[in-house]
């Protein structure tokens, strides 16, 4: 069994906060694996309520007022309560429930979801803490390897990624698309609609782990599709996690674009399109600093300036992505942005130096030890 304990430890120190603790990722990454996990260390602290909504045997509280119900015959109503729920998404209106058990007991409430339903906490005033759950990280899959050449090591892993279903070959990740789209209604449109919406779906894919261009879509696809419609295929795209948005950091004005996000896929077995080394190694890189909580940003707007920007709360520092530390051009363009947060030049190198004050960082180093990211 692949161990989760980089997501772990950072999930642990909540265990006895009453709120919500949620877990939004793809469907097969390995969320009921994870709950099950926590289930079993929560165990030894108090009783525990573990409710599956995907299990037929729980079908039946699929309503808040049958929820409610069976919950409040279970809870300790005098002490601290674990409650794990795995697909809450699959009750409607989910928040009011969740708002009245940790208003009216002390309840620390775990659940899962494939779609993401992360705004509802701010929209409803649930206090809680959102983990965006991914596929295993090459760390993760590589661990108990041994010694790995790191570039086949990262050659395999863009191929396979790291989803559960598609690791221990249950599944294509075709499948993995189909069945989130499904789950997320695209079936509920009417039958012109569904087409349509289909075939600006099967085109972003095509087009995705960058900047998906609209006007692109727009004149390819005849007859060309209306805004809104290619607006909501994004947008399904998104809450079913098949595709994280990363919104776009303007290196010359030094703002990130309210607007403008790329679109990439939440794991490296989805991807559709030709990608050259250097755009898998940041494809990976992307999806490891989600992993351990950064707020991450595309930069754009200098040539060879920056790959990423990261934030930490009002920390930030910049990340360029490289073969070697001794591409000039690469750390020239990098002393062009003018800022004092900390810039790493992350390479293949094995030699640590710095470069007219820019910081390097090894790859095999940050993605299979957990080197962390200073921060100013």
């Amino acid at each position: 069994m692949y161990r989760r304990d980089s997501l772990l430890s950072r999930i642990r120190p909540s265990y006895d906060i009453p709120s919500l603790k949620l877990l939004c990722g793809i469907r097969g990454s390995g969320k009921s694996c994870l709950m099950r996990e926590i289930q079993s260390e929560l165990s030894n602290l108090g009783a525990v309520i573990y409710i599956d909504m995907e299990d037929y045997r729980f079908f039946n509280l699929r309503s808040n007022r049958a929820l409610l119900s069976y919950i409040e015959k279970r809870i300790d109503k005098k002490g601290l309560s674990y409650l794990l729920i795995d697909e809450i998404d699959h009750i409607p209106s989910w928040n009011k429930s969740v708002s009245k058990l940790l208003s009216d007991y002390d309840i620390s409430l775990f659940a899962s979801s494939s779609r993401d339903i992360s705004q509802s906490l701010a929209q409803y005033n649930i206090p809680g803490q959102i983990f965006n759950f991914l596929g295993l990280s090459i760390g993760e899959l590589y661990r108990d390897r041994g010694e790995v050449d790191i570039e086949s090591a990262l050659e395999e892993y863009s191929s396979s990624g790291g989803l559960f279903e598609v690791l221990e070959k249950r599944v294509e990740p075709s499948d993995i698309i189909a069945r989130s789209l499904e789950r997320d209604g695209i079936k509920r449109e009417s039958r012109l609609n569904n087409n349509k919406a289909r075939e600006i779906t099967d085109y972003i894919l095509k087009s995705a782990n960058g900047l998906v261009p609209i006007g692109e879509i727009e004149s390819s696809l005849s007859p060309a599709p209306d805004r809104p419609s290619i607006y909501r295929a994004i947008e399904r795209l998104n809450s079913s996690m098949i595709l994280l948005p990363v919104p776009i950091y303007d290196l010359n004005a030094m703002k990130a674009l309210a607007s403008k996000e790329e679109l990439y896929f939440s794991d490296p077995a989805l991807v559709k399109i030709e990608q050259t080394f250097i755009e898998k190694c940041e494809h990976i890189v992307l999806l490891e600093l989600i992993r351990r909580g950064y707020s991450l940003y595309r930069a754009r707007g200098k040539r060879n300036g920056a790959t990423f920007v990261a934030f930490r709360r009002d920390e930030k520092c910049y990340i360029k992505i490289a073969r070697s530390i001794d591409e000039i051009a690469l750390i020239d363009g990098m002393r062009d942005i003018r800022d004092s947060s900390p810039f790493y030049l992350m390479t293949f190198d094995n030699k640590r130096r710095l470069e007219r004050g820019i910081r390097h960082i090894n790859i095999e180093t940050f993605l299979f030890k957990n080197e962390a990211l200073e921060l100013s």
